[in-house]
């Protein structure tokens, strides 16, 4: 039998612990920067879906209590005309 013995050679370099502790912190901050903007970015739309449900709101009850004085003024027109 042949005796051969086999050699092993590492051609690619791994990064130390500390490359990697430091590539991970890195990714976490990243990460941590994303999310934070993402939150920022939700706050501000639901403030401002909020804000434009609250004009919607205060203009439609305006439009109403407009709708209802006119009506109220035009009724008593009627009576003043119909009881003279």
């Amino acid at each position: 039998m042949a005796d051969f013995s086999v050699r092993s050679m590492n051609w690619v370099a791994s990064p130390s612990a500390w490359q990697q502790a430091e590539a991970w912190r890195a990714r976490q901050q990243e990460i941590r920067e994303s999310f934070e903007a993402a939150s920022v970015d939700a706050g501000t739309n639901f403030f401002g879906a909020s804000t434009t449900l609250s004009t919607g709101l205060g203009s439609i009850a305006a439009k109403i209590a407009s709708q209802r004085a006119q009506q109220q003024a035009y009724l008593a027109a009627l009576r003043k005309l119909g009881g003279s």
